[in-house]
């Protein structure tokens, strides 16, 4: 089964950058919280 394909907007980019740099949550935090890779979060970056 193909994995379903995920954009996240530039609001949960935004939001992804501030919550790593400025509160240092972690990369698997992060895609935890929005449900998305790892490897997703990093391309956020």
């Amino acid at each position: 089964m193909p994995r379903q394909s995920i954009m996240l907007t530039p609001h949960h980019r935004q939001a992804i950058w501030l919550a790593y740099t400025q509160e240092k949550e972690s990369v698997s935090s992060l895609a935890r919280r929005y449900q998305v890779s790892r490897v997703t979060i990093y391309r956020a970056l």
